[in-house]
């Protein structure tokens, strides 16, 4: 029997069941997206041997998974050891004053709060973020990374944490968003705050209503009609704004109650368009001599 001081250390990293894998081209993300960029950033601070070897990994499933935390972006590498790395690359989270700035915004369309309620991620958040000066990736000498909570530098097992995670994050931007302090499920309930105090408790989905203490009462004038003489005194509003606020079809959509209400919601206005052009017509035509 060999004794144990004598035994070959392992060399190749173990097998792991369901790893994520990456092309050993690098992983599948292009463009100026958030995972593009990450990518970028890391290949930028990693050495040739540091990259070969990372992808190699990579392209062995090594990283079995992503998580966002404040402030980093966390991935676990199987490598040679039995217990899985934590590979941690740290991403600034964003200012108070950027977060307060994005949720006012966002609050302006309720098509942004039906998406993040449905799964999803309103299509102008990260050009938003930009515009209002904030990073989603930091780069260059700002890109930071520890192993096990140590600093480390950019070696291959972070080159191999930050390839899954690029392609990952290409996919799905959550974990990115946790990690700079906007998680969906948070943002949600800041949208539905920021448009109770716009709407001023009006139980509506259109974007800045008028006042209803005052004057005629426009809720009501709504679905009487109007002349096409009297001012707007509505609009305009986002398509189907209304029926937005139900959010996504109840009964796990085996009952689509939602496309029966569209179905409703467009007759009815297409039967008050045709008699407000009837009645327009009437009243604009002169009166027939006898």
């Amino acid at each position: 029997m060999t004794d144990p001081q004598y035994q070959h250390e392992r060399t190749e990293p173990r097998r792991v069941k369901k790893g994520i894998i990456v092309a050993e081209g690098g992983p599948d993300c292009t463009g100026d997206s958030p995972a593009s960029r990450l990518w970028l950033s890391v290949l930028e601070r990693s050495g040739t041997e540091a990259k070969t070897e990372g992808l190699r990994w990579g392209a062995l499933g090594q990283a079995m998974g992503i998580a966002g935390l404040p402030g980093r972006i966390r991935v676990r590498v199987q490598g040679i050891r039995r217990q899985p790395h934590e590979v941690d690359l740290l991403v600034p989270v964003l200012s108070e004053t950027v977060r307060e700035m994005v949720v006012e915004r966002l609050s302006e369309d309720p098509r942004n709060l039906v998406r993040i309620e449905e799964g999803g991620i309103p299509s102008n958040l990260v050009g938003l973020i930009r515009e209002l000066g904030g990073r989603l990736v930091p780069t260059g000498a700002d890109l930071s990374a520890e192993m096990d909570e140590k600093p480390i530098g950019f070696e291959h097992r972070v080159v191999c944490a930050a390839a899954a995670a690029a392609q990952l994050l290409e996919q799905d931007l959550k974990p990115l968003l946790v990690a700079v302090g906007l998680p969906m499920d948070d943002l949600a309930v800041l949208l539905r705050d920021a448009r109770a105090v716009r709407l001023r408790g009006a139980l509506t989905a259109h974007r800045d209503p008028r006042p209803t203490t005052a004057g005629p009462d426009p809720e009501r004038n709504f679905w009487r009609g109007r002349s096409s003489s009297q001012p707007e005194a509505m609009g305009p509003f986002p398509p189907l704004a209304l029926l937005m606020r139900l959010g996504k079809p109840p009964l796990k959509g085996k009952f689509p109650m939602v496309g029966l209400l569209e179905s409703i919601y467009r007759t009815v206005a297409e039967d008050v368009d045709r008699d407000r052009t009837e009645r327009d017509e009437a009243m604009a035509s002169p009166p027939q001599e006898n």
